[in-house]
C-alpha cells in the first residue's frame, strides 16, 4: 500500500467494517437483552392481571378464566401449590403435569417472592420465558406463574437484525461511494502536482473539475517556490562553475582533479600542455600519467596524505613541482613548470662556482703583491693603502668561500666533508664562544653560558662550528650595534637535550637591535640581513647576508633545522640537531621539495 489513495481507501473500509461489527454486536447482544428485559416486564404485568382475575373468580372457575385470559394476553398462566403441585394451567390439564417444585423460577419465588427463568419447556416443546410470584390468593399462599414463548422474541430480533443490516449495508455503500469521491478529489490535485514536477518545468496548479483544498493549494505554492529557488541556485552554481573553470584555465599551473575511484574528473588546459597529453577525463590517472612520482603522490593523497614532489620529464627535459592534497570525494594535484627556474638556478650555481674559482687566482696575486710591497719597506702612507688592499682581499676571499660552500651544499655533489666524525657539541660551542669573545666589538658584552659537560654527536665538526660561530658573530655585532661601549649588552649560549625529539638544541640569544617583523620570514635567505646598512657604526664591516643561509643549510645537511624564536628584545636562534639514525654510517642529503 504505497499509494495514498490505497491507504485512505483501506482506512475507510476498515472503519466501515468496524462500524458494521459494532452495529451487529449491538443488535445481537444489547437489543436481545433489552427485548428480554421488556418481555420480562410484560410478563410481570400480565402476572398482575392474572392475579386480579383469580381474586375476582371462584377457584372452580379458575381453569375457564385462565384459558380465556391466556388467549387474550397471549401467554401461559399456571397456578402452583407451595408443594409444587400444579393446580391450574391455561394450556394443559393440571393432572397430567408433573410436580413443579424443582423449577428454578418456582424455587426462587418460594424463597424470595419473585423469580424468573428462560428454558425449554417439555410440556409445550418450546423455549419459554417464565415469571413466577409467591402471593396469597383467597387467603391461601400460591405460586402464580406466567410464561411467554421466546420464538416471538426471536422473530422481533430477526426483523431488527434484518432492518439494521440493510441500513448498515446501505450506509456502507453510501460511505464508500462518497469516500471514493472524496479520495478522488484529494488525490487528483496531488497527482497533477507530481506530473508537473516530473516534467521538470515550472510548477503550477492545473485546472481541476473540483476546487482543490487549501492544503493542496499551499503545497502547490510551496513546490512552485521551491522550484524557483532551486532554479536560481542551479543557475548560480552553473555561473560559479563557469567562472571557476575560466579561472583554472587561465592559471599558469596545471590542475588535475581525481575522484575516490582514481578517475580523472577535471583537467585544465595548462595541464595538457605541461604533460603533453590530450584530455583524459573519465580515465584512471594511473594509466594516463607517465611519471611514477606523480602517480605515487596522487595515490598518497587519496589515502589522506598530502605531499609535494619534484617531477622530471626527461624526454621533454622539463622540471615540474607537483603538490597534491586530499579533498572530499578525491584529490587535487597542482603542477608548476619549474624548468626555467631550474635552469636559472643551475646557471647561478655554475656561475658562482666558476667565478669563485676564477677569482681565487687574481685575489692570490693581489695579496702576494701587496705583501711583497709591505716587506720592501714602503712609506707610511703607502703601507696604509697596502693594508686596506689586504683587508679588502680578505673580505672578498671570505665572501667567495661562503658562496662556494653554499653552491656545493645546494648541489649536493662534490662536497669534501665527512658527516661521520665524532663531535662533542659542548666543546665545540665553548670554542665558538671563545672565538666570539675575542671579537673587537665583544669587549663590553656580558656572556651567559650554560653548556653540559659533554654532548656527543656524529657530524661534520667544521661545518657545525661554522653554524655556531656565525650565530655568535651576528649576536656580537648586533648587540654591540645597540649598546656600543655602554654596559647592558648580553649574549646567551645554551644547550639542552630534547628527549622527545632525541635531539640537541643549541640556543643563541641576545638583547641587541633585533630583527624587524618584515624581515623575519626571509632572514635565512641569501643576501638578507637584519639591518639595512653594511657598515655598523663605522667600527666594523658588515656582512653580505650569507651567514644565516649557511647556518640553515648546514643544519639541514645534518638532518636538523634552525628556528628564529619569538623574543621580547633582541633575537634568539635555535639549532636543532637530531641524533643520526641507528646504523647509519653517513647521512645522505635529500633534495629540496618546493
Amino acid at each position: 500500500m504505497r499509494h495514498l489513495r490505497t491507504r485512505l481507501f483501506f482506512l475507510l473500509a476498515v472503519s466501515l467494517l468496524l462500524c458494521f461489527a459494532l452495529g451487529w454486536l449491538f443488535q445481537s447482544v444489547v437489543l436481545r437483552d433489552r427485548l428480554s428485559d421488556y418481555a420480562a416486564r410484560e410478563l410481570d404485568g400480565r402476572l398482575e392481571a392474572s392475579l386480579l382475575a383469580l381474586e375476582r373468580s371462584d377457584s372452580s372457575e379458575w381453569r375457564t378464566v385462565l384459558e380465556e385470559l391466556g388467549k387474550a394476553l397471549r401467554c401461559r398462566i399456571t397456578v402452583i401449590a407451595p408443594d409444587g403441585k400444579v393446580l391450574v394451567d391455561s394450556e394443559a390439564d393440571a393432572a397430567t403435569l408433573e410436580n413443579h417444585r424443582n423449577r428454578p423460577e418456582v424455587q426462587v419465588a418460594l424463597a424470595e417472592g419473585h423469580g424468573s427463568d428462560t428454558r425449554y419447556s417439555q410440556s409445550v416443546k418450546k423455549n419459554m420465558l417464565y415469571v413466577a410470584r409467591f402471593v396469597p390468593v383467597h387467603g391461601e399462599a400460591l405460586v402464580v406463574r406466567t410464561a411467554f414463548p421466546l420464538a416471538l422474541l426471536r422473530d422481533v430480533l430477526s426483523a431488527g437484525r434484518l432492518s439494521l443490516g440493510a441500513a448498515l449495508l446501505l450506509a456502507a455503500a453510501a460511505s464508500l461511494f462518497l469516500g471514493t469521491l472524496f479520495l478522488r478529489q484529494l488525490v487528483q490535485p496531488i497527482q497533477a502536482l507530481v506530473k508537473a514536477v516530473n516534467k521538470g518545468g515550472p510548477i503550477s496548479l492545473p485546472p481541476l473539475p473540483v476546487r482543490p483544498s487549501a492544503e493542496v493549494q499551499e503545497l502547490a505554492l510551496a513546490l512552485k517556490n521551491m522550484a524557483e529557488r532551486n532554479e536560481q541556485i542551479l543557475q548560480q552554481l552553473q555561473e560559479e562553475r563557469t567562472y571557476l573553470e575560466r579561472i583554472l584555465a587561465s592559471l599558469p599551473v596545471g590542475v588535475l582533479v581525481v575522484n575516490r575511484e582514481g578517475k580523472i574528473r577535471y583537467e585544465n588546459p595548462p595541464l595538457g600542455k605541461l604533460l603533453r597529453m590530450p584530455s583524459q577525463k573519465g580515465h584512471p590517472f594511473q594509466g594516463v600519467l607517465r611519471s611514477p612520482e606523480l602517480v605515487e603522490l596522487l595515490e598518497d593523497a587519496l589515502r589522506g596524505r598530502d605531499g609535494t614532489c619534484n617531477v622530471v620529464l626527461r624526454e621533454e627535459q622539463r622540471f615540474l613541482l607537483a603538490q597534491a592534497v586530499s579533498v572530499a570525494g578525491g584529490a587535487i594535484a597542482v603542477l608548476q613548470d619549474m624548468t626555467e627556474r631550474h635552469l636559472l638556478e643551475e646557471s647561478r650555481k655554475a656561475f658562482v662556482a666558476d667565478a669563485g674559482h676564477e677569482l681565487q687566482t687574481p685575489l692570490t696575486i693581489i695579496r702576494a703583491a701587496a705583501e711583497l710591497l709591505l716587506e720592501e719597506g714602503s712609506s707610511e702612507n703607502q703601507r696604509s693603502y697596502l693594508e686596506r688592499i689586504l683587508e679588502q682581499q680578505e673580505r672578498i676571499s671570505a665572501l667567495m668561500d661562503d658562496l662556494l660552500l653554499l653552491s656545493r651544499l645546494d648541489s649536493g655533489t662534490a662536497v669534501p666533508l665527512d658527516l661521520t666524525e665524532e663531535v662533542d657539541l659542548a666543546e665545540l660551542c665553548r670554542v665558538a664562544r671563545e672565538e666570539a669573545a675575542l671579537h673587537p666589538l665583544a669587549e663590553h658584552l656580558e656572556w651567559e653560558v650554560d653548556l653540559p659537560e659533554s654532548a656527543p654527536f656524529t657530524g661534520w665538526s667544521e661545518g657545525l662550528l661554522r653554524c655556531v660561530t656565525n650565530l655568535l658573530d651576528n649576536a656580537v655585532k648586533y648587540t654591540a650595534g645597540r649598546f656600543e661601549a655602554n654596559p647592558g649588552g648580553k649574549i646567551s649560549l645554551r644547550m639542552v637535550r630534547d628527549d622527545l625529539l632525541q635531539a640537541w638544541r643549541i640556543v643563541v640569544a641576545d638583547n641587541g637591535i633585533g630583527i624587524p617583523e618584515t624581515m623575519r620570514h626571509c632572514i635565512f635567505e641569501r643576501f638578507r640581513r637584519g639591518d639595512a646598512s653594511r657598515v655598523r657604526n663605522g667600527k666594523a664591516k658588515g656582512g653580505y647576508g650569507l651567514g644565516l643561509a649557511i647556518v640553515k643549510r648546514m643544519a639541514e645537511l645534518h638532518g636538523g633545522s634552525v628556528l628564529l624564536e619569538e623574543s621580547d628584545e633582541g633575537a634568539a636562534f635555535t639549532i636543532v640537531l637530531p641524533d643520526p639514525p641507528s646504523g647509519a654510517s653517513q647521512r645522505e642529503e635529500t633534495p629540496e621539495r618546493g
